[in-house]
Order: C-alpha cells, then structure tokens, then sequence
C-alpha cells in the first residue's frame, strides 16, 4: 500500500482513529456518502471490496482517510455546496470530464467541484485524504463578482513555491489533536486562502508576480548546470539583493538562492523520472550538485524519496493501472 513518504509520521497518526468499514457496495456508498457527498460506485473486475473511512475535523474543516482497496470507479451526483480537495497518499486518481482527462499520483492533490458528469476511478492502491470545503468559505474569499474559479488540475504538494505540503502536515497534525475542535473556522480560511492563491487561476488575477522575480527565475532556468551567486543574479535582473530576497520571500516563501536549488533539484528529478539520466550521479552533476550526500539530502526533504528510488522506479515497467493510462477511453 502507498504512503506518500513526506506525511508518514501525520498518515499514520491519523490511522490510530477507528475506522468505518464496509465490504458491500451499498454500504460503501451510503458511508461516503454521508461523509461526502452522493455518489455512484462500482468495482472493476471482481475484486473484493475492503472499504474504510476515517474521519475527523480541525474546527469548521471536515477530512476523510479513505481506501477501498479495490479498484473502484465513481460517478459523483450533483454537489453544489461544497468543494473537495483531495490529497493523495497512495496509488493514484484518474478524472474524466468534459475538460478532457488527467491522473493525479502519489504526492499530488486536486481540487474538485462541479462533479456531475465527471467520473472519477481510484487505483486499488489508491488512499486519499479529503477535504470538505464548504462553497460559501470559497465565495467568502474571492467576492460575489470575481466570476467563476479554475482550480488546476493535479499539483505537488512538495513544490517549495507553495507550502502547500506544510499546510497539509498542520492540518493533518491538529486533526489529530486534543484541541482539533478549538480553531473555529481559522483553518478552512487559511486553507480556502492557500489554494487560490497558489491553485486556481485567482491567483494570476489578483496576484502577479513582481517583474523582478520573473526576470530572476527566467534566468535561473537558463543557468541551471553553472553556479551562481546572489549579486550575479541581482546584477542579471538589475535590481537590488535586499528588493529580490524580499519579493522572494513575500512571493515565494524562500530566498532566491534557495529558489535556484529547488529548480535544479526540479531539474535533477525529471532528469530520473524519465529515464534520461543514466545514473543518480550524472543527473546531480549536470546540473551543479557535486556534493552528492549534501544532495541527497536535500533531494529526500523535496520528494519524499531518494534519488536512487526515483531512478529505480523509472526503470522498471510500469503496470496497467490507472495512473499510466490517463489517455484511455
């Protein structure tokens, strides 16, 4: 079974709650259902169904641990009040709508809305944490006449951008606590605030990016094998250290240097996922990591795994299952 590797300690805290379990369709759905939203539900195959949900709530912000163990396809009904935000922990998640198609995997998350006439299908695999957010907290936030919001499709919870990942592990970390229930409704605005500024196209109405950033990392991505230092960079995008490190940090949440490790590091994983690097090694070096346990290091902290684990796995054949068939009727 998956576990995203970077919330472990905050998924298994979460599997100490007791679980509801169902082995029917009928009563898998009612339960999800409840938890949820109504939904139709159907096993591939003749798999046996080993259902369990585990809920709980930080203040006005419902969640699920959810696994069927099976693979299972869902056809959501009508839901117009709420929003589901859906991490997922283990195997993958495939969506069908009129948009067209595409698969979350492990370490990535969604946000769904407007379900009907989608159909979802979950790998066996498959564990999802799932987020309740309520229509009303995401009109709250944006103004009767922001018009409607595009959440992106699939992203990665560790992308350094974000912090997502670390929203996530807090939120994970209070549901289990004693005080879950004392946050009121600070946690879902928090979280409502958070995806739209940094997964729905809200954030590039009302959030652009200073010219100096986008300048700096447009350089960036042209020197990602060479080194680099902070008063080269400011001198390629004609601005001051105290300016960019600030738009840095207000924008981004890290430092410019820090940014620039985060692309090669981005760079490095693709490099591995690929296959196009031949070795762990000629990955890092290509693009200036020369220190190899420095980076390790900091490889694991990004992705959850080490690189030697994202260069076995692309390595090995993938199997038939929903996440490499995104392209399939």
């Amino acid at each position: 079974m998956g576990q995203f590797g970077l919330l472990r300690d905050e998924d298994r805290a979460f599997q100490r709650l007791d679980p509801l379990e169902e082995t029917t369709l009928t009563g898998a759905r009612r339960t999800v259902g409840g938890a949820l939203s109504d939904h139709e539900l159907a096993v591939a195959g003749n798999a046996p169904l080993a259902m369990e949900l585990r809920t709980a709530s930080v203040g006005a912000l419902p969640l699920v641990l959810l696994h069927y163990g099976a693979p299972v396809s869902i056809q959501p009904r009508k839901m117009p009040g709420h929003f589901l935000f859906q991490v997922i922990l283990g195997g993958c998640l495939r969506v069908e709508g009129p948009g067209g198609v595409f698969v979350a995997g492990e370490g990535q998350a969604v946000v769904l809305d407007e379900l009907a006439g989608r159909r979802l299908h979950w790998s066996a695999d498959s564990r999802q944490l799932i987020m309740r957010i309520p229509r009303a907290a995401v009109l709250k936030a944006v103004g009767t006449d922001s018009g409607p919001i595009r959440f992106d499709r699939a992203f990665a919870l560790h992308d350094a951008d974000t912090g997502t990942l670390e929203l996530v592990r807090y939120i994970m970390t209070q549901a289990t606590s004693p005080m879950a229930g004392g946050h009121g409704s600070a946690i879902l605005d928090l979280l409502v605030r958070h995806l739209l500024l940094h997964h729905s196209d809200f954030r590039d109405r009302h959030a652009p990016l200073p010219a100096s950033i986008r300048r700096a990392e447009a350089y960036m991505r042209l020197r990602l094998s060479d080194p680099m230092t902070l008063p080269e960079l400011t001198g390629a995008v004609q601005t001051t250290a105290r300016t960019l490190s600030g738009n840095f940090q207000r924008f981004r949440g890290v430092s410019p240097m820090a940014r620039f490790r985060d692309m090669r590091l981005d760079a490095v994983h693709e490099a591995l996922k690929s296959g196009t690097a031949e070795s762990v090694t000629e990955a890092a070096t290509d693009f200036g990591f020369f220190h190899l346990g420095r980076f390790s290091s900091a490889y694991k902290r990004r992705f959850g795994e080490s690189p030697k684990q994202t260069h076995l796995a692309a390595a090995r054949p993938a199997a038939p299952t929903p996440c490499n068939n995104a392209a399939a009727g």
